[in-house]
């Protein structure tokens, strides 16, 4: 049977939405009505007194399939694209609610309910729908792999079952493909223009006019994609520490690495506190390689999975690791000059550590900086869109020495694991995106995950947008700093107009 739009469900989530916004628009690619919007049980703890609300929108799986006249054949695959609502918290508020979209990719929007339920900077005249990307979180079907760790792709081997890098996992990959695969799952129709698509036919069977995108990382590729292919139904956008369309990890990835390393160090002795607690970070990771080169520092860890003791080998490519790490998100990046002179005073001597201190400083049992990461999708978009055209000549001139490359290039995996993966590659790499519609872009010049020179880039082809840098910060500013999320949420009440970013003035590099 075709799908249906679903009346009673629809009108539940316009409600709560706050508003609908009739206003004339070109005729969508896929008629509305073909768009089914069920209303689901919330699996979702919020407080009793604001609830969320929850949908499954029924697209096409493969887009390819939708005909001229913008219908789906009766026996065409589709997929469920997941919505939690957060309701609009004003009496006649803003019409245009927030559309939230995670990172990864992979990472389903509607984990972030901690973040984004209380988030009243955002919130205050509009709802907010946390949108789980096709193939992610609750959407369905899911390519979450349950087999495969969600740290699979962070270059940590301490947090992976018995401590096993990455590449060590193909079996496991291979069979979540097979079962996938089995069940109808066409890998190729999850990607990026996809999920856009998918963004476009919501809006449009929601009867939405225009509203507003609020991408993180990876989520703000997805929302700059459906600036391109949603032109008219887009207010304004956050791109909160992008990440491009066009294909990354090029030599830009890499080379941000010792210069950010090198700022580090510069900064602490900048700090009277850090210079004094810490003393000189360079003169430290020097004698912490060259201990390390004459002997491993010795240590039982628990290993992730089974949680048995394990006899583990520490080396320089796991220092690292650990400093990589460390750098790509604003709290744990506070601690890494106390993480590097506790190394360095163990290997002199100096003091003792426990294996569970030096388990927190290598990021043992803690949580995962990925957690609930779809790894099938990650993979289906990567190997599809980024992987084919990356350039390797590029990243190992800015390899340099390779001192702080010990392990490898960031994401080296992916050469591995995507022949096991097995997805076409997309038939050339994405173009920039080129939009009129108000967008601001929020970066961290200590961001090692998404480098301020790609915020730069991405700006440069977005002629109303506004760039606003943080000093010191790292990966996803509106996580961590109330200044990103009162700028986002002043921008998003007057989008044409200049932001006041007075807030950043006593922001820099902090050190505990």
């Amino acid at each position: 049977m075709a799908a249906r739009f679903v009346a009673t469900a629809s009108a539940v989530a316009l409600a709560l939405l706050a508003g609908f916004a009739a206003a004339a628009e070109p005729a969508a690619r896929l008629d509305p009505r073909e768009v089914r919007i069920e209303q689901v049980r919330c699996t979702i703890g919020t407080p009793p007194d604001d609830p969320a609300a929850c949908f499954l929108a029924w697209l096409p799986m493969s887009w390819g399939a939708v005909d001229e006249a913008g219908r789906l054949p009766e026996d065409a695959p589709r997929v469920g694209v997941h919505l939690t609502v957060l309701s609009n918290p004003t009496r006649g508020g803003e019409p245009n609610p927030v559309v939230v979209l995670a990172g990864g990719p992979g990472q389903a929007a509607s984990d972030m309910i901690e973040t984004w339920g209380p988030a009243l900077e955002q919130r205050r005249s509009r709802s907010v729908v946390l949108v789980d990307q096709r193939g992610t979180g609750r959407s369905v079907p899911s390519l979450a792999c349950p087999d495969i760790p969600a740290t699979l792709l962070d270059g940590n081997r301490f947090d992976n079952p018995g401590f096993a890098p990455a590449g060590t996992l193909v079996d496991e990959l291979r069979a979540c493909r097979a079962a996938l695969v089995a069940d109808g799952v066409a890998l190729d129709a999850f990607d990026t223009r996809a999920a856009a698509l998918d963004l476009a036919a919501i809006r449009r069977a929601l009867g939405f006019s225009r509203w507003n995108l609020v991408g993180t990382s990876y989520g703000a590729k997805l929302a700059l994609e459906t600036m391109r292919v949603d032109v008219d139904g887009i207010r304004a956008v956050v791109l909160n520490s992008p990440l491009p369309v066009t294909p990354d990890r090029d030599g830009a990835l890499v080379a941000v690495r010792p210069q950010l390393i090198e700022q580090l160090i510069v900064d602490c002795a900048a700090d009277g506190y850090c210079a004094e607690t810490y003393g000189d970070l360079g003169e430290r990771l020097r004698r912490i390689e060259a201990r390390l080169a004459e002997a491993p520092l010795q240590a039982t860890f628990p290993d992730p999975e089974t949680r048995a003791p394990t006899r583990v080998e520490i080396g320089w490519p796991d220092v690292v690791s650990m400093i990589a790490g460390k750098m790509a998100f604003i709290p744990p990046s506070r601690t890494l000059p106390r993480s590097i002179a506790a190394l360095d005073g163990l290997l002199r001597g100096r003091i003792a550590l426990t294996d569970a201190q030096l388990a927190e400083i290598f990021g043992v049992g803690g949580p995962p900086p990925f957690d609930g990461m779809a790894a099938g999708l990650h993979l289906s978009v990567r190997c599809r869109e980024d992987v084919p055209f990356f350039d390797e000549g590029r990243m190992m001139e800015a390899v340099g020495d390779g001192f702080w490359f010990a392990g490898g290039v960031p994401n080296a995996v992916y050469a591995e694991i995507c022949p096991v993966w097995d997805v076409p590659a997309a038939s050339e790499p994405a173009a920039p995106v080129e939009s009129a519609i108000p967008t601001l872009v929020l970066t961290g010049d200590a961001d090692p995950l998404t480098p301020t020179r790609w915020a730069r880039e991405i700006v440069g082809t977005l002629p109303n947008a506004q760039l606003v840098s943080f000093r010191g910060q790292a990966h996803d500013l509106l996580a961590s700093l109330a200044c990103a999320r009162l700028l986002a949420a002043n921008f998003l009440d007057a989008p044409d107009a200049p932001v006041d970013a007075g807030c950043l003035e006593p922001i820099r590099p902090f050190f505990e």
